[in-house]
């Protein structure tokens, strides 16, 4: 008679892994799951792990709460040099720097964002003892802040709409930035972990387009500059990139003969591509970071949905997006990952494939010796 196979379902996991039907770890304040998805996560009868001397559910209670000296430590760290990362901008500066700090001690998501993305800076400059430390100091931050942030997607108006909006913001590098933990972990699954990043960005637009008025409207406005216009042709790259994506053009011709049912499909992969032609553009006023973290926005969700079918052409795509990130390999959130990420795209393709993605893999293999941006791929137009 064979054995019974072992009991693997677990009775205490996480609200959000059994409405998922995946198997929790039970890690406590935050499982594994959660932590790589981005997601909140809570436990039946238990509430968020507080920290000493919480923020408050009211915005004036919590203006009037003291947080611990480790949180009023990375906020001075935030204000003194971390909000040098969210933008290359002189004309920004202020708003990071202060405006959006005294704005979070309205909105606690906000305020554990800023936390969030203070305590990956700090890790980065820390003795290796103690980067375990800060990266789940990070992870208790951005869980914080998702707790609260999601739910009030739901709930955009005119009053929390630039918090939220804020936060979106962030939101793009601090997923970036914890994923270098997540690697270090699950290093097989890079690709997953990239698709869980593109759902938190492609979220976080609901933001900019429900409450488009409201934000024009203040202090934030300057910073709502669209990436405009998108470029459909690629004449400003030099001739390895142009060939490239030139060649990836070729292959949706190839993969979507007709109309009909493949023009949905045809259009999401020319976006995408298009999308990656525009963000190696000369960028406006140094915003050429923020623009390349936004690529999977301005793909759009048709393409990422053939991304989660392992779609191939879908795929080669995304290997050449992993050179964007190559080049600002110098940046910390960013160091490593646009290789690791064109590598898995590269051993992940089917061998008929790879021929498109050669480009994109020797360009990820040639070391960064100066502090490079896609801008290097530019010529002059004729």
């Amino acid at each position: 008679m064979p054995s019974r196979r072992p009991h693997t379902k677990t009775r205490h996991g996480c609200n959000t892994c059994k409405m998922r039907k995946v198997r929790c770890d039970e890690q406590k304040p935050i499982c594994n799951n959660c932590t790589r998805g981005n997601r909140a996560c809570s436990y039946p009868n238990q509430q968020l792990l507080s920290i000493p001397c919480n923020l408050a559910n009211s915005p004036q209670d919590a203006r009037d709460q003291i947080f611990p000296v480790r949180d009023m430590e990375l906020l001075h760290h935030y204000t003194a040099f971390t909000y040098k990362l969210m933008t290359q901008d002189p004309e920004h500066l202020w708003l990071w720097q202060v405006y959006i700090p005294q704005m979070a001690f309205s909105y606690r998501f906000l305020l554990h964002g800023l936390l969030a993305i203070t305590a990956l800076d700090r890790r980065q400059q820390a003795e290796e003892s103690q980067k375990e430390t800060f990266m789940q100091l990070a992870r208790y931050h951005q869980q914080h802040a998702l707790t609260h942030y999601i739910p009030l997607l739901q709930n955009i108006n005119e009053e929390n709409c630039h918090a939220l909006f804020a936060f979106s913001l962030i939101l793009g590098a601090s997923c970036l930035g914890l994923l270098h933990g997540d690697l270090v972990e699950n290093p097989p699954n890079v690709i997953s972990r990239f698709l869980d990043i593109f759902d938190a960005l492609l979220g976080a637009t609901a933001v900019a387009v429900e409450a488009q008025q409201w934000l024009h409207e203040g202090e934030l406005s300057i910073i709502m500059s669209g990436i405009v216009p998108e470029i459909r042709d690629f004449w400003h790259l030099n001739d390895g990139a142009r060939k490239a994506l030139e060649g990836l053009i070729s292959c949706v011709g190839n993969a979507c003969e007709g109309s009909g049912p493949n023009q949905s499909k045809r259009d999401a992969y020319l976006d995408s591509i298009y999308a990656l032609g525009t963000i190696m553009a000369p960028a406006p006023k140094n915003r050429q970071l923020s623009i390349v973290i936004s690529w999977p926005v301005m793909a759009k969700a048709e393409y990422i949905a053939l991304l989660k079918r392992r779609d191939p052409l879908a795929l080669a795509i995304l290997g050449h997006w992993g050179v964007a990130l190559h080049l600002y390999g110098r940046l910390w959130m960013l160091e490593g990952l646009g290789k690791r990420l064109t590598l898995a795209v590269y051993y992940e393709a089917d061998p008929k494939w790879r021929p498109c993605l050669e480009w994109a893999k020797e360009r990820i293999e040639e070391p960064i010796t100066q502090q490079v941006t896609p801008v290097d791929h530019i010529v002059s137009p004729p």
